[in-house]
């Protein structure tokens, strides 16, 4: 049952985003990701392209914030996630703003059919690097483990992606700058796609504050670019203090 309703307006107000959105309300179940500022990012970008009729596939889809918004503005959205909770969640709160949902089991692209192919393809799953000697508790591992070097999924994402987006559709993610967004944009061109990034400077949240010193330590070539003092810090400049860090939040556009 939920534990947690409320209006988009709500959220947006407690999070001082200056974002307009449809004023749909969601309520959280126990152990379901909550709509946060990653969340609404994303949702921004949906809702700017997304067009009476467009099929969009929503991975990993939570609340089903995501795939909500793009129904409520006409689209046909299939939500998937690994966790049947999230997927109880994400039915009950789109009876509640009432539209439709195609609400299916598993990970990734395991559950969406040979031959299927959509207008926009969206994933807010995480890409936050978790050093491999921390140990997290079920909804942790399941919602900000993204492994060592923060692609156990980026990589799975991008190369199954094209498979099933539509010519002229658009891929739509939200990526840490500390899992090499470099490699991620040099393969996506490689498939063929124009990449756009869009810098999103919000302050890091607690995970990744925890974090920093593994990221600097152990992974010094994903992080970049990330900004100190208002201006961007180049790749080769020897980065050694917390306060370097000032975003991790990238949103990308593919067209």
């Amino acid at each position: 049952m939920p534990l947690d309703c409320r209006l988009i307006e709500e959220y947006l107000r407690s999070l001082n985003l200056d974002i307009v959105l449809p004023n749909i309300k969601l309520c959280v179940f126990e152990g379901v990701y909550p709509p946060k500022l990653d969340s609404f990012l994303v949702a921004q970008e949906i809702t700017e392209v997304v067009r009476e009729g467009d099929r969009i596939l929503d991975i990993g889809a939570g609340s089903g914030i995501l795939a909500i918004l793009a129904a409520v503005k006409g689209a046909f959205a299939v939500a998937t996630d690994i966790d049947e909770n999230s997927l109880s969640c994400a039915r009950y709160n789109a009876t509640l703003n009432k539209v439709e949902l195609d609400v299916r089991l598993g990970s990734l692209f395991e559950p969406i059919e040979e031959g299927e192919s959509f207008d926009i393809i969206v994933s807010n799953i995480t890409s936050l690097p978790t050093p491999p000697n921390e140990k997290h508790d079920e909804y942790v591992t399941r919602t900000v483990d993204a492994g060592p070097d923060g692609r156990k999924y980026l990589e799975p994402l991008i190369n199954q992606m094209p498979k099933y987006l539509k010519e002229q559709g658009c891929f739509i993610t939200l990526h840490s700058n500390f899992s090499d967004i470099e490699r991620t944009e040099s393969t996506l061109e490689n498939l063929g796609f124009s990449v756009e990034l869009k810098l999103s400077e919000y302050p890091i949240g607690k995970t990744s504050a925890q974090g920093i010193d593994y990221f600097l330590r152990s992974l010094p070539a994903n992080c970049y670019p990330i900004r100190k003092r208002g201006g961007v810090v180049p790749k080769n400049r020897d980065i050694q203090s917390k306060e370097a860090i000032g975003c991790h939040n990238y949103l990308m556009l593919l067209i």
